[in-house]
């Protein structure tokens, strides 16, 4: 198999479940991310039993910067969650929300300090999953919903977000 420079497979080489790979190749946050963070995604994704799908990973001064520091050195990513026959999974469906939760709890116990997730957030097909607080970028948190007043907030996230990073 293809295994990508920053040891992420390209999509079409995706062998099952607990792969992580990328499809962003162009923007601001298209650098790799960091190795405990792919490690974190990993352990998630293969307990969860989905393929994570990096749709936008690390920046730094040579991309740019957008948004808040903690993508900054590949310690967040922006994810798609899928299953083995392709299926993107979105927290609006019922049979997929069971899965996505999984995945989170997973990606919290695997050392995720940064969770992003639900209500309208990323379309709630896509989720925020970050380590940066280890690494003084932001700091450890959840989040979800709308904007509000120029930020996302943890009262916006749904029930279940909450419980999982509380819990």
């Amino acid at each position: 198999f293809f295994q990508a420079e920053d040891g992420i497979r390209d999509a079409q080489e995706s062998r099952g479940l607990g792969d992580v790979y990328k499809r962003q190749v162009a923007g601001v946050r298209k650098l790799a991310i960091a190795s405990d963070l792919k490690r974190i995604l990993q352990t998630a994704g293969q307990r969860a039993g989905v393929n994570v799908d990096v749709r936008s990973g690390g920046q730094d001064s040579s991309t740019g910067f957008t948004g808040s520091d903690r993508h900054n050195n590949g310690h967040a990513a922006d994810v798609a969650l899928t299953l083995a026959d392709g299926t993107r999974l979105n927290a609006n469906n019922p049979q997929h929300l069971p899965i996505i939760k999984n995945f989170i709890a997973e990606a919290k116990a695997a050392g995720a300090t940064g969770i992003g997730a639900g209500n309208g957030y990323m379309g709630d097909n896509t989720f925020h999953i970050d380590n940066a607080s280890l690494y003084g970028q932001g700091s450890a948190g959840y989040w979800g919903g709308q904007l509000e007043g120029g930020t996302f907030r943890s009262h916006n996230a749904p029930g279940w977000l909450r419980d999982i990073m509380t819990g």
